[in-house]
């Protein structure tokens, strides 16, 4: 069994969290067959956070995880914080093989995506509201 694991930052606006959980059912709808499950999980100030997520999916059975860090850009988080992640459970689960991807923001057809949506019409995508 195979599972992916979403590695977001986490926010303490639950919608912001909500989004990366919507996210994570959109990939396991597109990805049917290539994984087991999609779970999503936090890095900080949400749960569940990425130990127990990959503790919940160990206790699912499954015998790789790959991680996938939904970041732009890599800072701490990306260079740190996810590798040694992934390393400590490599440690703790050896039964398990763990595949650490590049973070979200280096996919090659990213900047296509963003220029599509830049050339959408603003009255058919979401605006948000900008506080003046």
């Amino acid at each position: 069994m195979r599972a992916l694991l979403l590695i977001a930052h986490g926010s303490r606006d639950d919608n912001s969290n909500r989004i990366v959980v919507d996210l994570a059912a959109d990939l396991a709808e597109q990805l049917r067959g290539q994984y087991d499950c999609v779970k999503p999980v936090f890095l900080e100030f949400a749960e569940p956070g990425a130990t127990k997520g990959i503790a919940d999916c160990v206790s699912c059975g499954v015998d790789e995880i790959v991680v996938l860090p939904y970041f732009l850009a890599p800072g701490r988080h990306v260079t740190r914080d996810v590798p040694g992640l992934v390393k400590a459970a490599r440690e703790a689960h050896r039964d398990v093989t763990f595949t650490l991807l590049p973070y979200a923001g280096s996919a090659p057809k990213l900047v296509d995506a963003m220029a599509d949506f830049a050339r959408m019409p603003s009255s058919t995508g979401p605006e948000l509201a900008v506080a003046g």
